[in-house]
């Protein structure tokens, strides 16, 4: 055989021994690094969006979202979630160091778990497959949710010095890179092809983020950034970053607004609110001046514009449209679904109708079609009462309890990244808050994983800050934060 044959045979083994090898020296050198990968797989939602509802392209398919053929029953994304999992265990192992107590919500999180084993041993009695016990338009996204925050806690503690500057700087810097390019590609590209409102409703209109998780990626940073602007300065601060904050925080508002997403709207304005109560007394009359009427005048615009698509005279009735019937009665769509899936929990009220159950007469709502119909609705509160009864109703207040226990168990005197990295996890979950309750985030496994970045951030926060207050933990650094940092994981 000659040399130029032999070479060409063997380049498809020399990419797998390439891979094999870069593979293997990435993982060597991020074993005791888990931040590392940790931000990258997180990277991973905050670039790329997983809803193409009212994309004109119906084939379009997602290789990072979907589970494929479902031969494997979850997204190779999850797959890749445990091994990242897996190999920092390893490396916590190796180290011999101690493990940092472990969050209250990762024991809800746990309960969780066993509802899920739960449903797929009365699912298999009933003759469900797994593949429907386990399927996305059931619960199992939630239990998901449990391995990346147990990710970012070793992270937070992991033996390699965690700079938490470090992480509030990428998250505002991803939420300036996802406005600008929301808000260039609205300007000059049309806006998001997935605009439902002008691809089916033929309504001349452009938007910047159909995915309710692109804004909340903007609210992330736009959070980060008014609690470094407003309620406690870095220590590390310098004038180039304030204007960095300063356009984020007005970027990430516009690319907001201009989603035209109600949901989107209700949580910023929830954000809004919380922040205007924990920033500092000096700034609530500046901000009372000028910040709330120039937001009051942009929602205002959009708003108008909104209103502006519907027929009829009542703003009230045009903001709702989907609740109210178009027909001869009083009941719209969405209050019909919520209805039926109302009457479904009725019938089961203690344990759900199953993660794989279905509502009733799933033909009377227009988007319910195929296989899924009946499978979720526009709720995800009541998707998850509907499918797991009050005991899942139960959980769902439990591990929100939780997290509040723990966001503020942080104390007010720590390190101003801490409290920015705590309050963009209490604001992300505010934002959710209209989505979650008549959204259909439960079934999208962006959207929950995000929710976990949200409930992630304050038990990585107080993971790090327990990694201070060991023996040898003094970091250069933060050396100056050193008294912040005795505070126990989960301490109330």
């Amino acid at each position: 055989m000659e040399p130029l044959q032999v070479f060409f045979f063997s380049i498809p083994y020399l990419i797998a021994l390439g891979m094999a090898v870069g593979i293997a020296a990435f993982g060597g050198a991020v074993i005791g690094r888990p931040i590392v990968p940790l931000l990258l797989y997180i990277s991973i939602f905050f670039v790329f969006a997983q809803s193409s509802y009212g994309s004109l392209d119906i084939s379009r398919f997602n290789p990072v979202y979907s589970r494929g053929t479902g031969q494997v029953f979850f997204p190779l994304l999850y797959w890749g979630l445990l091994v990242i999992l897996a190999w920092t265990w390893l490396g916590r192992a190796f180290s011999f160091e101690n493990a940092p107590p472990m969050p209250a919500v990762l024991g809800w999180f746990l309960a969780w778990l066993g509802l899920m084993v739960a449903h797929v041993v009365v699912g298999a009695l009933n003759g469900v497959e797994l593949g429907d016990s386990l399927g996305g338009y059931g619960f199992v996204n939630v239990v998901w949710m449990a391995p990346l925050v147990l990710l970012m806690v070793w992270a937070g503690a992991g033996r390699k010095p965690l700079s938490l500057v470090l992480v509030a700087r990428l998250l505002v810097l991803a939420a300036l890179a996802k406005a600008a390019f929301g808000l260039g590609r609205w300007a000059f590209l049309g806006g998001d092809p997935a605009n439902i409102y002008a691809n089916t409703e033929s309504l001349s209109i452009r938007l910047t983020y159909f995915d309710i998780a692109d804004s909340l990626v903007c609210v992330l940073g736009l959070a980060v950034a008014l609690s470094l602007l407003l309620v406690k300065r870095s220590d590390k601060r310098s004038a180039p970053w304030d204007w960095i904050y300063i356009v984020t925080v007005v970027a990430s508002l516009a690319c907001i607004m201009l989603s035209y997403r109600r949901t989107a709207w209700g949580g910023a304005l929830l954000v809004m609110v919380y922040f205007f109560f924990r920033m500092q007394p000096r700034w609530r009359l500046p901000v009372l001046i000028v910040g709330v009427p120039v937001v009051v005048v942009g929602l205002g615009f959009v708003m108008g514009q909104r209103l502006n698509w519907r027929g009829g005279t009542n703003p009230l009735e045009k903001f709702f449209f989907d609740l109210v019937s178009s027909g001869s009665g009083a009941e719209g769509t969405r209050v019909l679904e919520l209805r039926l899936a109302w009457e479904a929990f009725a019938n089961s009220p203690v344990v759900g109708i199953g993660s794989w159950g279905k509502y009733a007469s799933s033909n009377l709502i227009p988007w319910q079609h195929s296989s899924t119909a009946g499978n979720f609705l526009h709720s995800g509160l009541l998707h998850l009462t509907m499918k797991t009864g009050l005991v899942g109703l139960f959980l769902t207040f439990g591990l929100l309890w939780a997290f509040a226990k723990q966001a503020r168990s942080i104390d007010a005197s720590s390190a101003a990244e801490d409290r920015a990295l705590v309050m963009a996890g209490v604001a992300g979950l505010l934002f959710m808050v209209p989505d979650f309750l008549f959204g259909t985030p439960i079934g999208q496994v962006r959207t929950m994983q995000m929710f976990a970045i949200c409930i992630g951030l304050p038990c990585m926060v107080a993971a790090a800050q327990w990694a201070l207050a060991q023996p040898g933990g003094k970091r250069a650094a933060n050396t100056m934060h050193m008294r912040h940092y005795r505070r126990p994981l989960g301490a109330g």
